[in-house]
């Protein structure tokens, strides 16, 4: 995404620098400025790493993974209720 964003700015500069060029004016410097600190401020941007589900478990257990969050309930049937 970087990438496109350095092209998208590095194009709007080009365009700016001309307009600027042939048009001196407030509003043609205001784009080249404006063009340039977007450029500059990229670099200092860092990308987030999306982070996945994952998880680990014992050797005598069950896991549950979802996206949201995870109800459980849990009822224990004694053994005189069963009968």
């Amino acid at each position: 995404m970087r990438i496109v964003l350095f092209f998208v700015f590095g194009f709007g500069l080009v365009v700016s620098s001309i307009w600027l060029y042939y048009d001196a004016g407030f509003s043609s410097l205001i784009s080249v400025v404006t063009m340039l600190a977007s450029l500059i401020s990229l670099r200092f941007i860092k990308s987030k790493k999306q982070h996945g589900l994952s998880q680990t478990t014992g050797d005598n257990s069950i896991a549950i993974q979802s996206g949201a969050n995870t109800y459980i309930s849990t009822t224990h049937v004694t053994d005189k209720e069963k009968q």
